[in-house]
């Protein structure tokens, strides 16, 4: 499988629409229950904020609800991680299918680590991307 290929074509979604829809699930993905996964935690949680400042819109994508839930999302406000949705039930697009949309998904059971390392890399050349931009509008001023 050629990560290059997903890489790019999350790359390619950020500059057209200066931003991608990021799916993340809670238990074991932000919040470790385990010393294995903390520093995999961490590293999610820092990816997920870099790429909130570059336009990207996190979804909360998880099975908790009610106080379980609630206590989730006080988790995360602690950590600063904040949500633009939590566990959507409308369809993203109307009158379409309610199946969650999203550029990518982060999910402890649905390739974490290979999902996570696609992120970093289309987040790295998208940071690349803006600078240039920044840099030739510096110029010409």
């Amino acid at each position: 499988m050629d990560l290059n290929i997903y890489v790019e074509k999350l790359y390619q979604a950020w500059i057209k629409y200066k931003g991608v829809r990021i799916l993340v699930d809670y238990d074991d993905t932000i919040k470790p229950y385990n010393t294995a996964s903390e520093a995999l935690c961490k590293d999610i949680i820092n990816t997920l904020i870099e790429a909130q400042e570059l336009g990207a819109t996190v979804v909360l994508w998880t099975c908790r609800s009610g106080s379980r839930l609630k206590e989730a999302l006080k988790y995360c406000e602690s950590i600063g991680l904040e949500f633009t949705e939590v566990n959507p039930t409308t369809p993203f697009l109307p009158e379409q299918s309610t199946k969650a949309y999203g550029n990518i998904l982060l999910d402890d059971k649905a390739g974490l680590e290979q999902a996570l390392t696609t992120l970093k890399l289309a987040l790295y050349k998208y940071k690349k991307f803006v600078y240039e931009i920044n840099e030739k509008q510096r110029l010409q001023s």
